[in-house]
């Protein structure tokens, strides 16, 4: 139960207010979920929680198949390790473990445990065990950058042999010197096919926009590597294309996918936002799952329409339309390639400017979203929160720089909102504009990763400082003393302790922003 009470206590505003990360005209990493980043976030800043999220993997059934360790205090420190190198995974597996301790079933449980079973062989020895494999998988994955010029079969070669201890058997059309260098000379040149921030370029975004400049008949190495990293990174719903090197309607329509998907998936993410908070503004309370029901949602829409809301929807309404209208030209051309003959240089080069169009306006609506959740951010300087600085136990100088602090987060703040409006105006212009868009789009989305996190502690920090401070007075004060030294083993003297211990961390973080600011 210790699981689904950290969920509970994660801030609420941001499961509704925090949408998509990095939206860039491709499927959408859902990975990047804010619920699974803000736990991934505790369990990098609290060792405890992370104590936890080990302790809870290895009373599953799944904790025999992570390590093989003799005894159970070696296996918590391998699944500790683990957790502490694997944030994001632990986090997943917290979240689908909390929900299985909050319902009492083991939905999660039982279906992570069937999957596994049937996609990676246990092995007795840990280090060729699941738990091996997993260690390896991360470290692979954190090399990938030195693997940047190997082709797709190369690098699927390797994850061949990362899982399955084998080499894969090589058709051979594409050799290591065929595409020698390619991955690193992909450069973010725009919408659909620039990266996030820390994220890689997508290149099948590239590939595609150089189709035109290339052999659009006959077999074509661009052409085999495209539709192996269109494979590779395909969204929900999108076909297994036939590598033949040959360019045919499955290969020129299958951006579609992606691009259906990334708007869907905002979309989505826009309106269950807006239900909430328009219900907010109302006074209304309502489920998650009512929230997420069309009809509810058409309601309260229409009890905005007659009170007014926050002019950031209709912002994102505005660019979903447009990204929709830009994907639904993209499909039509893309038709006309059904016939073998309608395969030309000039319908080619119109369907990549058509898929960057339609990537445009859903970077657009993803910007305007994260404008939104910096926006909800303004005004956390409160006169509530200077009162409770006022009672923290510390030197006036120390509080006027807490406070100090407070105001340089402020600029942070305003900053980075003034970025992502500007981004988004030059992203609503013409190509020339969009290198220049996308580096704002970087600065900006590391800023709405960064910065609620930091208010919230900022919040918080007064609150806790002042809480417990109060020490006992008189002869309770020597009476305490006395236990700690001579009695310390005492129940109530470890309570005292623990109790002492904590009111100083709570000052400390305190501290810890007003040394920020000097």
């Amino acid at each position: 139960m210790i699981l689904a009470l950290l969920l509970i206590v994660l801030p609420g505003q941001t499961v509704f207010a925090l949408g998509p990360s990095s939206i860039e005209g491709r499927a959408a990493d859902t990975s990047e979920s804010d619920l699974v980043r803000q736990m991934k976030d505790r369990l990098k800043d609290d060792p405890e929680i992370a104590a936890v999220v080990a302790q809870r993997i290895l009373k599953s059934s799944l904790g025999p198949q992570f390590t093989k360790a003799a005894n159970e205090e070696d296996a918590l420190k391998d699944l500790k390790e683990w957790v502490n190198d694997n944030p994001e995974a632990a986090a997943h597996l917290a979240i689908g473990f909390a929900k299985d301790d909050a319902s009492g079933k083991k939905i999660f449980e039982n279906s992570l445990y069937k999957d596994m079973e049937n996609f990676l062989e246990l092995n007795p020895d840990s280090s060729k065990g699941m738990f091996g494999r997993l260690k390896r998988a991360s470290k692979f994955a954190g090399s990938m950058e030195q693997m940047e010029d190997l082709d797709n079969e190369d690098r699927q070669a390797v994850i061949n042999a990362l899982f399955e201890g084998v080499d894969s058997q090589r058709s051979g059309k594409l050799s290591r010197t065929d595409n020698a260098g390619r991955w690193a000379q992909q450069k973010g040149i725009g919408p659909g096919g620039t990266a996030g921030p820390g994220e890689r370029v997508d290149a099948s975004a590239q590939l595609y926009d150089r189709l035109g400049s290339g052999n659009v008949t006959g077999y074509s190495p661009d052409v085999m590597t495209l539709q192996s990293e269109l494979n590779r990174r395909k969204a929900p719903g999108a076909p297994n294309l036939i590598e033949t090197g040959k360019l045919d309607y499955p290969t020129l329509r299958h951006p579609y996918y992606g691009l259906r998907y990334d708007i869907d998936r905002l979309t989505a993410a826009m309106r269950l936002h807006r239900a909430w908070s328009i219900a907010r503004t109302l006074g209304k309370e309502y489920s998650q799952k009512d929230l997420a029901n069309p009809k509810i949602q058409a309601e309260l829409e229409q009890l905005a329409a007659e009170k007014g809301e926050d002019p950031g929807f209709a912002r994102r309404l505005a660019a979903l339309e447009k990204a929709e209208n830009a994907l639904a030209a993209f499909d039509r051309e893309a038709n006309k390639t059904k016939r073998h003959k309608g395969i030309t240089r000039g319908r080619i080069n119109k369907l990549s400017s058509l898929r960057q169009d339609a990537a445009r306006w859903i970077a657009i609506a993803s910007l305007e979203e994260t404008i939104q959740r910096l926006s909800a951010q303004q005004g956390f300087m409160t006169q509530p929160l200077r009162a409770a600085v006022a009672q923290v136990p510390v030197a006036q100088e120390e509080r006027s720089a807490f406070l100090n602090a407070g105001t340089e987060l402020e600029r942070q703040l305003k900053e980075g909102i003034t970025k992502g409006l500007l981004a988004t105006a030059l992203l609503s212009g013409g190509p020339e504009n969009w290198a220049e868009a996308q580096k704002l789009s970087g600065e900006v989305r590391a800023v709405s990763k960064r910065l609620p996190r930091v208010i919230q502690n900022y919040r918080d920090a007064p609150l806790k400082a002042a809480e417990g401070t109060q020490q006992a007075t008189g002869w309770r004060v020597k009476i305490d003393e006395l236990m700690l030294e001579y009695l310390p083993n005492l129940a109530y003297s470890k309570r005292l302790k623990r109790k002492r211990d904590d009111a100083e961390n709570r000052v400390a973080a305190f501290l810890r922003f007003a040394k920020q600011a000097r």
